[in-house]
């Protein structure tokens, strides 16, 4: 299991293209959140920018990274809680 930092991050946080499809919902919605965490110190209005090469890099190095509809996220989240072991293998690898 890799414990990479940067993996650990974007297992941390799901995308929602709802949110980021305007920047007034990304600025007040925790919108752009992978990158986010990736980059806490970058202005959110310059976030976009970062997603060619965030995807090029996931695509290098084999890294699942999706987006979810908020149905999916409220799915999650009650899975997440319902949890009683940790889990072992991250969602965001793509050999998994």
């Amino acid at each position: 299991v890799d414990r990479d930092w940067g993996l650990a991050q974007l297992d941390t946080v799901r995308e929602r293209p709802a949110v980021n499809s305007t920047l007034f919902l990304a600025l007040t919605n925790f919108g752009y959140h992978g990158l986010h965490h990736l980059f806490p110190a970058v202005d959110h209005s310059r976030l976009p920018l970062l997603y060619p090469a965030l995807e090029k890099t996931c695509e290098e190095f084999r890294v699942k990274f999706a987006e979810y509809s908020m149905l999916e996220m409220y799915k999650g989240q009650f899975q997440q809680i319902a949890r009683n072991k940790p889990n072992l293998s991250p969602p965001c690898s793509i050999d998994t």
